[in-house]
């Protein structure tokens, strides 16, 4: 007759088994990891070390010593002090000088100005050359009624005269013929209004000694006019005034 085992040695021997089982899957798991040489096998990544072992160096990166720092160039920083110690100054400049100048004397708006005296020459007719100065002379060639066209503020285009002026340079020095005045106006004394359209020309410029030059002067025409006009003419401020009287061709 066979004798059924009890509870506890059916335990105990499960328990065994169960440890010979865990021994095996221990056995394998370590003879997997490791190589018969304790070589990691390919694919496998071997194990970090959590510290260095018994007798192992920790490898460090030296530090540099101040013996490996390559020390300054004491040429270099001597000659870089010397260049700033003979950089040359900058000169005081001297003050510039001045010429003392007297204020101005005051006024009197109840003081009277003598007035400047300006010769009026007599009368001459066209093509006439008048002597307005020692050296110069001035003539007045013809005047012809034109169609002239205003430009300036007020100028108004039609009919007009031109008159064609010379004046020439008898002495040795040059003329300034930027002062050159020339008015017209008619028997009455009624000025004309001077147009600064085509065709006028004043003179301009300078006029060497020995030489001529001509402009043209335009006003315009009133309308039913007739009769003799008088041109004016100053060459310079201060300068004796020339009268021309004619009647347009």
């Amino acid at each position: 007759m066979t004798t059924r085992p009890t509870s506890a040695r059916r335990l105990r021997s499960g328990a065994f088994v169960a440890a010979l089982a865990s021994l095996a899957v221990l056995t394998a798991a370590c003879t997997g990891t490791s190589g018969a040489d304790g070589s990691t096998p390919p694919g496998v990544d071997a194990p970090s070390s959590m510290g260095p072992g018994p007798g192992s160096s920790t490898a460090s990166t030296p530090a540099s010593s101040a013996a490996d720092v390559p020390a300054a160039d004491s040429s270099a920083t001597a000659g870089q002090g010397s260049s700033e110690s003979t950089a040359p100054s900058t000169p005081e400049q001297a003050p510039p000088a001045t010429t003392p100048v007297a204020p101005p004397s005051a006024g009197d708006i109840n003081q009277t100005v003598a007035a400047v005296e300006q010769t009026t020459l007599a009368p001459a007719s066209f093509q006439q050359a008048v002597a307005v100065d020692p050296e110069v002379t001035a003539t007045v060639d013809g005047v012809q009624q034109v169609d002239a066209t205003g430009r300036g503020v007020g100028e108004i285009s039609g009919p007009a005269l031109a008159y064609t002026v010379t004046v020439s340079n008898t002495g040795s020095t040059a003329v300034d013929l930027a002062g050159v005045s020339v008015n017209v106006q008619d028997q009455s004394g009624a000025p004309f209004s001077s147009i600064e359209g085509d065709p006028a020309k004043p003179l301009t410029g300078s006029l060497a000694p020995g030489q001529s030059a001509q402009g043209v002067y335009v006003f315009t025409l009133p309308a039913d006019f007739s009769g003799p006009t008088t041109l004016s003419l100053a060459y310079a401020a201060g300068a004796p005034i020339a009268l021309f009287t004619g009647v347009a061709s």
